[in-house]
């Protein structure tokens, strides 16, 4: 009876094992299918040169298998934006703020066409000589040149300076006709 016992439990853990490292394998291979895709870029107005711009990408996982259906928002990502005018590159590092969405901010200097990079890679991920892990976006911005304000100030002056002239104006004109009357 008892080695009856002991073959039931050698069994039984034996059998717990094959399912224990069966069920890993098939979850290494489902985490495998995931992918990253950059949903969106957005950035928040126009972009002047000069000015900071405000902008904001998404970051989400999907299974290649299923993208229609499985796409979840990704905070585990590495997330750099290039930005290319010219011979000049620059780049930023967005911070995650929510639910698969990255914000971050950019000075670009000079107006005109930009071409933009963005780049994502899970978080802790080296990036692989062939780029086979770094998931990419390109698109373009146009960046306007800057607003001259300056001139502004010069306006309300004016109109403060245009104010004080007819005040003073009207009051020489009551004062004027107050000696006719009195007279």
């Amino acid at each position: 009876m008892e080695r009856i016992n002991k073959l039931v439990a050698i069994v039984v853990v034996s059998f717990t094992l094959v399912l224990n490292i069966g069920f890993q394998q098939v979850q290494a291979a489902s985490q495998s299918k995931k992918e990253l895709m950059i949903s969106s870029l957005e950035n928040t107005g126009t972009v002047y040169a000069g000015k900071e711009a405000h902008f904001a990408v998404i970051v989400d996982a999907i299974d290649s298998a299923n993208p229609k259906n499985s796409m979840t928002p990704y905070n585990g990502a590495s997330v750099t934006v290039y930005f290319k005018n010219g011979d000049k590159v620059l780049q930023s590092k967005p911070k995650i703020t929510k639910n698969g969405s990255y914000t971050g901010t950019i000075t670009l200097p000079d107006q005109g066409p930009w071409d933009v990079l963005v780049t994502a890679v899970r978080h802790g991920e080296k990036e692989a000589k062939d780029g086979s892990n770094v998931y990419t976006m390109t698109t373009q911005w146009a960046v306007h040149p800057p607003v001259k304000r300056g001139g502004a100030w010069l306006y309300g002056l004016g109109g403060v300076v245009l104010l004080l002239v007819a005040y003073t104006f009207i009051l020489r004109i009551r004062r004027v006709n107050k000696n006719k009357r009195s007279k």
